[in-house]
């Protein structure tokens, strides 16, 4: 009895110990860098796909966009860049000492369907 006991104690400390370690090989897995990318590589779309431009207002004595739901104008900075220039449609912005352009898709929906009188 008094090894069947010991039996059983080993069985919950090994099943305790290997799930503690899972875990935490799986936090170091996670928390690793991708080792085919190089040191202190950025991409330059980066800041960019980071700006979704959602709307241009120009008027006679204003510009206004809307970028990522919030309204700014020129010389704003969101998301770490600079708002250059509002233009019809599009936005000039300054990420990382690059000049680059949002520009605003047009979000075309299908019309319902009329329903067939019957």
């Amino acid at each position: 009895m008094a090894s069947s006991l010991k039996l059983v104690k080993q069985g919950v400390l090994a099943l305790f110990f290997s799930t503690l370690m899972g875990s935490v090989v799986a936090a170091d897995y996670s928390a690793m860098r991708d080792p085919t990318k190089p040191l202190r590589f950025k991409a330059e779309t980066e800041g960019l796909a980071s700006l979704s431009l959602h709307s241009v207002l120009i008027s006679e004595d204003r510009k206004f966009a809307v970028i990522n739901g919030k309204q700014v104008k020129e010389q704003d900075v969101i998301n770490g860049a600079r708002v250059v220039k509002i233009q019809p449609g599009r936005v000039r912005v300054l990420i990382n000492g690059k000049e680059q352009e949002l520009i605003m898709r047009a979000q075309v929906k299908k019309p319902a369907k009329a329903k067939n009188p019957a």
